[in-house]
């Protein structure tokens, strides 16, 4: 059968190779493809983005390479580029199944099947659903139901099954055929992804997680053996795709310190067998066990030559990270301890920042700026809160009158970059301003003010969804964007 994977983005590269390194590649959708390949299944791939025309895209593919089968993938705000490619291939191929999972299939089934366009929803993990999904649809059928999918029938009817078992064996799966993607990547060699677990320990409001661990039985936390890991890394580095490092993708790392510590060892042992030792990423959340046995866990990690560590502050006002957005429990002063012992390894540290939250006053966002600069991170990923639907803080800002939910539909492009909450405390403009601020107010002194005033610039520039695309648009070659870059980072001394 032949299979047609499709992703969309907001944040692109280019038109032609919307993505921009490989850790942009959609680790769901690329094992979809993984797996429906290894049963011997003919799959190709197609990434658009909101300014790509997406039926002269579509219709080309469907003509070249005749789909049977569409897997989509999408979040909230990539939904309506997800309904017109699902229109233009039941238009174009009236026998095609379409089939739409993701985040927001899981978290919105009932909105995705009342979708015309739309055959089937996974609702949760679907790598053993495709398999059987393809399998039925191979002999021509009328199809039976088939665990975690809710299945379109004639007449309107659907066929729903709960959600069946968390995969529990992660090793059972190949390793993701990375491959696939790589047409549409626009720096390739640079740095490379390999996701090591699945599922999060923490409850945040704001995170899709909480829900996600309902879209199943069983362990919903779980990752690969160490040694499986390893042999993907080493098949990569085979490869040179991974010239400044491999980041190790999983919600954190310090969900298990006994599993992390052995992942070291594991890592250390590959790096001793290379002429050029590989270096190493990943998010940590802190908790008591990783504050409880820091040296131990920065001495695995140094040994195995980690490079960047990144922590989830969000927000450094404790009312608002711990009652609001309910992260682990920890003090400004453990973070702040804990992030220059990171530094005093040798590793970098980078921290993720929400701001505009519900409840926040600019009272709270100062906390935030002030905990930053006392951190002093290598770097900051800032973003405007967002209310994905699905999320318990999505309920609770709709519940109080926070937001405009119609005004929150086909905001690709501009969520996390624009504030969609309107409360007195932190209104919507203070926000913008403090977005655009932000690198001034928190590393002032500290970085070069060219540098400082190039992510300024840059920040301001993404706020404007017109200026953002036309950018693109009017210079198509990602690589040069790469070289003026690059030419900044070395003039500004990174």
């Amino acid at each position: 059968m032949r299979v047609l994977c499709v992703y969309s983005t907001s944040d692109f590269a280019t038109l032609d190779k919307p993505l921009r390194d490989p850790t942009f590649i959609p680790f769901g959708l690329a094992m979809i493809g993984t797996v429906l390949k290894a049963e011997g299944h003919e799959v190709k791939t197609l990434v658009l983005t909101p300014r790509t025309p997406v039926r002269q895209k579509v219709a080309e593919v469907i003509d070249s390479f005749g789909p049977q089968l569409f897997c989509l993938s999408s979040v909230t705000t990539e939904m309506p580029v997800v309904r017109e490619v699902a229109k233009v291939a039941k238009e174009s191929v009236a026998s095609g199944h379409v089939i739409l999972g993701g985040v927001h299939a899981t978290l919105s089934p009932e909105e995705v099947i009342d979708i015309p366009e739309i055959d089937s929803v996974c609702v949760g993990e679907g790598e053993i659903a495709i398999v059987e999904l393809a399998r039925q649809l191979e002999v021509g059928k009328t199809l039976r139901p088939i665990q975690n999918l809710w299945i379109k029938q004639q007449g309107g009817q659907v066929l729903k099954l709960p959600p069946g078992d968390f995969i529990k064996d992660l090793d059972r799966l190949s390793y993701v055929d990375w491959k696939m993607w790589y047409p549409w990547v626009a720096s390739l060699g640079d740095i490379h992804s390999v996701v090591v677990g699945r599922g999060c320990p923490n409850k945040c409001a704001y995170c899709s997680n909480h829900s996600l661990a309902r879209a199943g039985r069983g362990r919903y936390v779980r990752f690969r053996t160490p040694s499986n890991v390893v042999g993907e890394v080493a098949r990569i580095a085979s490869e040179n795709l991974a010239e400044r490092g491999i980041f190790l993708e999983a919600e954190t790392l310090g969900a298990s310190l006994q599993y992390t510590l052995a992942l070291c060892e594991a890592l250390e042992e590959l790096n001793k067998r290379r002429e050029e030792p590989l270096r190493f990423g990943c998010n940590l959340a802190l908790n008591s066990r990783v504050l409880g046995s820091q040296e131990e866990l920065l001495s695995a990690m140094r040994r195995a030559n980690f490079k960047v560590v990144k922590i989830g502050l969000e927000s450094g006002s404790k009312r608002i990270r711990q009652e609001v957005l309910r992260r682990p429990k920890y003090s400004n002063e453990q973070l702040i301890d804990f992030c220059h012992r990171v530094k005093s390894y040798g590793i970098e540290i980078g921290l993720y920042v929400l701001m505009g939250v519900p409840q926040e006053t600019l009272e709270d966002y100062n906390k935030t700026i002030r905990c930053i600069r006392q951190c002093q991170p290598d770097y900051v990923n800032h973003y405007i809160f967002y209310p994905y639907k699905g999320t318990d803080i999505y309920t609770q800002a709709l519940s109080q009158g926070l937001f405009n939910e119609d005004a929150c539909q086909g905001r690709g492009g501009v969520e996390r970059r624009r504030p969609v909450l309107d409360q007195s405390g932190f209104t919507g403009n203070q926000v913008m301003r403090e977005y655009v601020l932000f690198w001034f107010r928190t590393f002032r002194g500290r970085w070069p003010f060219s540098r400082i005033l190039a992510h300024t610039v840059r920040d301001a520039f993404e706020t404007v969804p017109f200026l953002h695309n036309t950018f693109r648009r009017v210079v198509p070659d990602f690589q040069l964007i790469k070289r003026l870059k690059d030419r900044l980072t070395k003039r500004l001394g990174r």
